[in-house]
């Protein structure tokens, strides 16, 4: 008797097959989706497929796979390379009190049923320089006008003085005033001719305003200030949830944000972290290659969308198929028997993620292969079997399939491939009521 395997439980269990196997290889699971260079994706060929396009030599090779990616990434996004500050890990030691600041979170795969990752469509975020500037004072000197900016709006939340831009020329100066009419706070900034940096030319202060008059809010306390703070934390512990946030903000600042302004806060931070949806997509080939150099012997495809092109003639993903050679060997000694489901995947693009199962002699789940598809249908589903058949199962063996009654399997599982046995289809015991 099987027991039936929902989409959830196969969804925690690729996740924990794909962090062992690239752990045991070397490679850090988190590092994979946004340390990869991609080039730009080559015009189809006759079939419109790519599969397996770049083959890595891994034997006698002078230098690491990971140390060469590196060296040769031109991705300046900020990677998580420097420490949290004492401050931060006192602030997640309070609000994540189950958690170690000092390890990342998915360097314990105990935590791994919970990784998932959000986005929206926004503008490309720069993270914030950490310094150790924390006096305002004249001479001050900045690379550029932005980074004045950060400093200064980060400078005014920290001391719950809000301010109003007088002068914003990015070839010229920036000049700020307190927001209280009758406040002498004033700051000059001039951009230097020989060096091309920012340098505070002039301070008049300290604040003239009464402090009776603080107000809740902050104008210069926005989402993207937030997520500049939340880079490092949020990187090294991913599922800080939005009220967690909320409180975070609120004991770093000393303001109470709402909802959706740390919400937003936490999709900045994402996109400064890993990109955004399109760049992800985009990374995909170069991820499965990257999974292909530390698993010799996998097999991938990955498919673009036929007769479709973009404006500046790049192709849109369609499909990805790929396999482990571990999953494939172990299956020759699991009995004769598979399941196969389906399960959504949230973001912008949405799409489905298809999944193959097995059982070892001791009933422990042995991953066999996966999918990415636009939706479950009649010609996804046999496609993926298809591949299921030729790469995992291989000719001459005969295997049930479990799943639940979608017209797709169903017509996918009546396909005869010529040398290859034929599949008994089975219904899952959950899905019979």
């Amino acid at each position: 008797m099987f027991i039936p395997i929902d989409a959830s439980t196969m969804i925690r269990m690729f996740l924990t097959h794909l962090a062992n196997t690239l752990l045991l290889s070397g490679v850090n699971a988190g590092d994979i989706a946004y340390n990869i260079v991609v080039p730009p994706i080559p015009p189809a060929t006759s079939t419109g497929r790519a599969f397996n396009s770049v083959e890595v030599q891994i034997e006698d090779d002078e230098e690491p796979y990971e140390t060469a990616r590196a060296v040769d990434s031109d991705d300046d996004r900020y990677v998580g390379t420097t420490p949290l500050t004492e401050e931060e890990r006192e602030l997640l030691r309070r609000l994540c009190p189950d958690r170690d600041p000092l390890v990342p979170e998915f360097s314990d795969l105990r935590h791994y049923q919970g990784a998932f990752a959000e986005g929206r469509k926004d503008e490309l975020l720069e993270p914030h320089e950490p310094g150790d500037r924390s006096e305002l004072a004249k001479g001050l000197l900045f690379k550029d006008l932005a980074s004045v900016r950060k400093w200064l709006q980060e400078y005014s939340v920290k001391r719950k003085r809000p301010f109003r831009v007088v002068h914003s020329y990015v070839n010229r100066r920036y000049t700020v005033v307190c927001e209280k009419a009758d406040c002498n706070w004033r700051v000059c900034a001039r951009k230097q001719k020989l060096t091309g940096k920012f340098k505070i030319t002039k301070v008049v202060g300290p604040h003239t305003c009464a402090e009776n008059e603080l107000q809740l809010k902050h104008r210069q306390l926005t989402s993207t200030l937030i997520a500049n703070k939340l880079c490092r934390t949020l990187k090294d512990q991913p599922n800080l949830s939005v009220r967690t946030i909320i409180n975070y903000v609120e004991d770093m600042f000393g303001y109470r944000i709402k909802y959706g302004k740390a919400w937003r806060a936490k999709q900045r931070a994402w996109k400064m972290i890993y990109g955004d949806w399109e760049e992800g997509f985009e990374k995909l080939p170069a991820l499965l290659n990257a999974m292909k150099a530390a698993n010799p012997g996998m097999h991938y495809e990955y498919i673009p969308k036929p007769n479709a092109w973009s404006q500046d003639g790049r192709q849109f993903f369609w499909r990805a198929f790929w396999c482990f050679p571990q999953s494939i060997e172990a299956f020759k000694h699991c009995r004769p028997v598979l399941s196969i489901d389906g399960t959504f995947l949230l973001g912008k693009y949405m799409g489905t993620l298809l999944v193959a199962i097995a059982c070892d002699a001791d009933n422990a789940l042995v991953p066999l292969a996966f999918a990415l598809v636009e939706r479950e249908n009649k010609d996804s589903w046999g496609w993926f079997l298809r591949l299921v058949r030729i790469h995992v199962i291989g000719p001459g063996r005969e295997v049930g399939v479990i799943s639940d009654r979608h017209q797709g399997i169903l017509s996918a599982v009546q396909e005869q491939i010529p040398g290859y046995a034929p599949l008994h289809h089975r219904y899952c015991t959950r899905h019979l009521a």
